[in-house]
């Protein structure tokens, strides 16, 4: 008859009771995964439904630009296409609808930007080209610190009348164009669906304004 051993019947003890524990730690774990898995699933569907949820919204915002440089060119609108509203600096007011009829171009600048000023001179030519009744134009300064002061010194210096628009602290204004970069001009047909934009200055500017607001004023 083997001899008792006290130390290794400890040994078998302590090991046979860590393999209980064992087992019923990985039974405890087996309970959890299927709410595990759920948990999982819904972390997954909430995840696609956001991303599609987010994708259809940026589409349908760049939709209405898109769609408007489309009805542009279909002339088939009967709404006019950007409906907005704006408080020039002299106190009036301007409904974009007003306009219909009428090609418009809408110019965003500010008054630090260094190609606003040769490109203001693009548009200032563009105004010499046509009467009130074809074209409208309205310049947006879309850094709400500029002066109302310093915007009619400058409006000045091109010997000019135009309605000009401060933007506030949210962009409220600009937002809606999608304005990133100044100066950009947007030309808005007859019909206020926006059918071109042009970004920064160039000397071709003149030309490639010109030639679209003929192309807007023939349909």
């Amino acid at each position: 008859m083997p001899k008792y051993n006290p130390k290794e019947a400890r040994d078998t003890r302590k090991r046979k009771q860590k393999r209980i524990a064992t087992s019923k730690k990985n039974r405890n774990l087996r309970q959890f995964i299927p709410y595990i898995l759920i948990f999982g699933v819904i972390i997954i569907v909430g995840g696609f439904a956001i991303y599609f949820f987010i994708s259809e919204d940026y589409n349908s915002g760049n939709g209405g630009e898109n769609g408007g440089e489309n009805g542009g060119e279909n002339g088939d609108n009967n709404e006019y296409g950007t409906p907005m509203t704006f408080s020039t600096i002299d106190g009036d007011t301007i409904k974009l609808a007003d306009n219909q009829g009428k090609v418009v171009i809408l110019y965003f600048f500010d008054l630090p930007c260094y190609y606003c000023n040769p490109e203001a001179g693009v548009i200032a030519d563009i105004d010499d080209a046509y009467t009130d009744s074809q074209l409208e134009i309205i310049l947006i300064d879309v850094l709400y610190k500029d002066s109302i002061s310093d915007l009619k010194t400058w409006r000045n210096d091109y010997n000019s009348n135009w309605d000009i628009v401060l933007d506030d602290i949210h962009h409220t204004y600009s937002t809606p164009f999608n304005i990133a970069y100044t100066p950009t001009t947007k030309i808005l047909d007859k019909n206020g669906n926006i059918a071109k934009t042009i970004v920064g200055y160039d000397e071709g500017h003149y030309s490639t304004i010109k030639d679209e607001i003929d192309a807007l004023l023939k349909n």
